[in-house]
Parts: structure tokens; C-alpha cells; sequence
């Protein structure tokens, strides 16, 4: 069955979706007033989605599909990290053998035996949800699952961090209500200490914050600062600083026009790898460890620049570029369609789906802050800086939105869709989408004995974010023979939009090549310490198409 790439959640094999939640009203239509009265702590709502379906149509269309795609990407990548992580946690609380992402032990709190089963393990999600986003994780998402909780005729209430590790430890309550916010605590305190900066208790000194200071701010160990000023409009007078990050100038099409920061310049030196436990960073001021790390990329910058304006050209000219450019570009997107196509060609349960996808987005995780901490220490130029210093040179690239390709200053040039506030080398795509790659391989040959997965992506007629109603001219599809094709797309749009130099991409291949097949080998098959996935569902929770 077709499969749409955008994550609006329209796919036609997946009927029970067919909506978009921007009127998330329609999704809670039971009053509270309603609700049956019930205090049964075991109680599955018929309101709540059989548990195979929970995850899909119940958890993404509010969270994933909703709001966090409007983060930036590092940040959206934490937080799903989280909310599977979270997820995993209450599949392992109520089973008998399933492992904890965190020690890989037995949770130290576990429901009892008769109710391990996938609805007591939905149940627990619920809360477990409830709590962090309570606490923070994605703001805007927090009411929007009250109502949603509400509308299901559970008990929506949180309680504090002490009185959810009291009602567990000390009154001993074993219900999917008070493990699932037991649970969200441990994780809200995991997310306080993550180096993060999630909820902006920290100033960008690493002191705690006496106001109000930014969520996800950079926090030390020393503040991040350009450089060279985003104002600045002629080549630096110091030679040092000529090939030196300069944050772009943005504006929201509503007059406002602003310059960007580099986003989450910290987590490089200040959040633990999940996975990749042991050193992997070039020496430097803040770690003496010697393993992984990239060289300077030495670029000749009146080549790339060259190169660059090329590659925008052809893709102003090519529906094909255009369409992979934007779908790479988003995450949520990649994810999300590929686990509704495994979900949907080999009938995952609720854990299945969670066992594959909480591997899938820590190592996300881990490959953004490796990423990350090499943007930072080398700090590089973005190739809409270099273009735009050649001034009133003549070039022939694509010139914007609706206005094709042609003759235009080199001074007014930009790359085919936005640039990301960061520094340019290396790509934290192709890196993120190299680890995601071998993670999909790796899980493939373990569970269906396949050494890939093929996948065909569909895209209407039209339906290009930055050039709606009129890209792509008529339905187009892309078809990848292998995971390592869709990492090759992966990598190569990022040069097709002109975001990054060509060093950026092979350099991120290497920095991240390894992680992925170690990411499900050595820690997600991990979880289950029988390997017995079968043992942890029941036959009649399958998903059925």
C-alpha cells in the first residue's frame, strides 16, 4: 500500500489517522462529566486504541506529528528519545524478563504478574507521558494530553516527584497509574541532569538561572560566541576569521527580521552518549580523550562556493532534487515512515514497534551529539555566507520560490530551503541518517532475516512545502533498493539545497559509520535478555491490517 512521506498522518494504510490535529478538539469529544464511574485500576477505556495502535494514533499525532516537529531538530530529537525511552520503561514494568534502557537490570518497580499485558503496559504510557510533559519536556504538548487523557476517562491529576516515588516505594501501589508517573519522575530527574538544559534552569555561564533564561540555552561549559558578527556584511579583516561560522540573518515574513544562534552549542561537551558509552572525542580544552574526531576539511572556498551555486541550480530545475531536499530535512518524517511501513508490512505489536524505535532514536541521540560537539570545535562558514561575500558577481542558480532559476547577484543568493542555525561542518543529516541506516539493517537481519529494507516514498502532486501547489508538477516517487541508498539521498540533498560543502557529508560517514549496527546488537536486542520477543505480547494484540 502507498505511504504518505510527510508526517500529516493521511496514509490510506492506515485509515484510523485520516485526520490532521490542528483542531485537536475533534479528538476529545467525550465531556468529563461523562465518564463512567470507575475506579478500576486496571480499567482499558474503550475510548483508547487497542495497545498495537496506541503508539501511531494515539502518542504521535499530538506529540510527534503536532508540536515537536516545531522544534529544532537536535531538540526534537531529544525529546523522542525520551518519550520512547519512557515507553520501553513501562513495556519492561509490567513483563518478566524485559530489561530497563537505563541499567539494563529489572526495574526496581514492577506490576503484578496477571496484568502483564500489553493494556496495563498502554495504561502505564499514559501517565508516564503525562508526567514529563508536565514537567516540561514539550510545553506546548502538555494541555493538549490532559485533554486527551481526560477525554479517555483516566485520572489526568500529576503528582509531585516525591509523592509519585512514595505511592511506589513506600505505599507499594503497583498500578499502571502509579508505576507510569513513578517512571516520568525518574525520567524528569534523567532529563534535569542530561546536560540538556531542557527546561533553562541554567544561564549560559552554567550557573542557575535566577529569571528566566532559555530552554535548551546553552549553558558552558563556556558560552558559545560567534565569532564574527551576523551583521557583519564584508570578509573579516583577520585572515583566521574569514572561514569562521557567521550566524545568518532570518526574518518571518511578517516584517520581523532577526539574526540566528547557534542552536544547543552545549550538548557536544555537556550531554553523555546513550549508547557509545566509552571516549570518543579529539583532544581538547575540555577532554583529554583521543578516538573519534574529524580533521579540518581545508576547503578551497572559491571551489565550493562554485559547487554550491551548481547544485542549487540543477535543483531549482528538478522536482525530483526539490522533493528529496525538504523530506530529508525533516526527521520526524524519515522515522515516522519507516515505522508505519514496518509496522504495517510485518504486523508489529505495540512492543515491537517500541523495541525497534527506542534503538532507532537514541542512537538519533548519539549521533547528533557527535555531530554537534564537531560543529562546534571546528566552527565553519555556511556556504550562504560564502556565496553572498562575492557581492555583485553575476551567478546563475535558482533564485527563490516560484521564480525558477536564472541571472542574479550572488549577494541575494540562498540555498533551496532554510538554513539551520548552525555551523556547517559536518552534517548532522548525514551522520543522523548513516548511524539510522545500519540501525535499520542490523534490526532487519535479527528479526525478519532481511539484510535491508526497500522502501518506495510517495509524493502528491503539489505537495512541496516550499513550493505548494505547484511542485512536485505531477506525483513523483522515490524508491531506495537498500538502506545505504536512502543514506546516499540522505547525504547528497544536503548538497542539492546548498547547505553544505562536500568534505561536510563524507566526513559525517565516517564520524558516525559503526554506531548504528552497534546501536541494536549491542543495546536494543539488549532489552530482552531471552531475545524472545514473541514472549512479550499477547497473540490476540497483534496489529491487523
Amino acid at each position: 500500500l502507498p505511504h504518505s512521506p510527510f508526517l500529516s498522518f493521511t496514509d490510506p494504510a492506515l485509515p484510523a489517522t485520516n485526520m490532521k490535529f490542528s483542531a485537536l478538539a475533534l479528538l476529545f469529544p467525550l465531556a468529563a462529566n461523562a465518564c463512567p464511574a470507575n475506579t478500576e485500576p486496571y480499567y482499558y477505556p474503550y475510548e483508547l486504541v487497542r495497545p498495537p495502535n496506541f503508539w501511531i494514533e494515539g502518542v504521535v499525532p499530538i506529540l510527534h506529528g503536532n508540536t515537536i516537529q516545531g522544534y529544532e531538530t537536535p531538540i526534537a530529537v531529544f525529546q523522542t528519545m525520551i518519550v520512547d525511552q519512557l515507553m520501553w520503561e513501562c513495556v519492561a514494568a509490567y513483563d518478566d524478563e524485559a530489561v530497563s534502557v537505563i541499567d539494563f537490570e529489572r526495574p526496581p518497580f514492577v506490576g503484578p504478574e496477571n496484568h502483564h499485558d500489553s493494556e496495563a503496559r498502554a495504561l502505564c504510557m499514559v501517565h508516564a507521558i503525562n508526567k514529563v510533559l508536565d514537567g516540561g519536556l514539550v510545553p506546548d504538548a502538555a494541555p493538549m494530553w490532559v485533554d486527551y487523557v481526560d477525554s479517555l476517562c483516566l485520572d489526568s491529576t500529576v503528582p509531585s516527584d516525591d509523592d509519585a516515588l512514595a505511592a511506589v516505594q513506600d505505599d507499594g501501589m503497583d498500578t499502571p497509574y502509579a508505576i507510569g508517573h513513578n517512571i516520568g519522575r525518574y525520567f524528569l530527574d534523567k532529563m534535569r541532569n542530561s546536560g540538556w538544559n531542557f527546561d533553562g534552569s541554567l544561564n549560559k555561564f552554567g550557573e542557575e538561572c535566577t529569571g528566566v533564561c532559555p530552554i535548551y540555552g546553552d549553558n558552558g561549559p563556556k558560552p558559545y560566541v560567534p565569532v564574527v558578527s551576523p551583521f557583519e556584511v564584508k570578509k573579516p579583516k583577520k585572515k583566521k576569521h574569514r572561514k569562521r561560522y557567521q550566524p545568518l540573518i532570518e526574518d518571518n515574513e511578517k516584517g520581523f527580521v532577526f539574526a540566528q544562534a547557534h542552536v544547543t552549542p552545549h550538548i557536544g561537551y555537556n550531554v553523555e552518549l546513550e549508547i557509545v558509552r566509552e571516549p570518543i572525542f579529539c583532544a581538547n580544552e575540555f577532554s583529554d580523550a583521543v578516538v573519534r574526531g574529524l580533521d579540518d576539511p581545508k576547503y578551497d572556498y572559491k571551489e565550493e562556493a562554485e559547487e554550491a551555486i551548481e547544485q542549487v541550480r540543477l535543483t531549482g530545475e528538478s522536482d525530483v532534487r526539490k522533493i528529496a531536499v525538504e523530506f530529508f530535512d525533516n526527521k520526524i518524517n524519515l522515522a515516522g515512515g519507516l515505522i508505519m511501513r514496518l509496522r504495517s508490512d510485518f504486523l508489529l505489536s505495540l512492543e515491537e514497534q517500541l523495541m525497534y524505535h527506542v534503538g532507532y532514536t537514541t542512537i538519533e541521540h548519539d549521533s547528533v551529539v557527535l555531530a554537534w560537539r564537531e560543529k562546534v570545535e571546528h566552527d565553519l562558514i555556511r556556504p550562504t555566507t560564502v556565496v553572498q561575500r562575492m557581492g555583485d558577481k553575476t551567478i546563475n542558480s535558482y533564485r527563490g520560490p516560484f521564480m525558477g532559476t536564472g541571472d542574479m547577484s550572488a549577494r541575494d543568493w540562498h540555498p533551496y530551503i532554510r538554513t539551520m542555525p548552525h555551523a556547517e561542518y559536518p552534517s548532522g543529516s548525514a551522520c543522523l541518517c548513516t548511524a539510522v541506516a545500519e540501525y535499520v539493517d542490523a534490526y532487519m537481519a535479527d528479526q525478519h532475516g532481511n539484510n535491508t529494507y526497500p522502501t518506495i516514498w510517495e509524493f502528491a502532486a503539489g505537495s512541496s512545502e516550499t513550493e505548494p501547489g505547484v511542485v512536485p508538477a505531477k506525483a513523483l516517487t522515490l524508491s531506495f533498493a537498500t538502506m545505504t541508498e536512502l543514506r546516499d539521498m540522505c547525504g547528497k540533498s544536503r548538497l542539492w539545497g546548498g547547505m553544505h560543502f562536500t568534505k561536510s557529508v563524507q566526513d559525517s560517514y565516517q564520524l558516525c559509520k559503526g554506531l548504528g549496527a552497534k546501536a541494536y546488537n549491542d543495546w536494543a536486542r539488549q532489552l530482552l535478555p531471552n531475545n524472545d520477543l514473541d514472549s512479550l505480547f499477547d497473540d490476540a494484540e497483534k496489529f491487523a491490517k
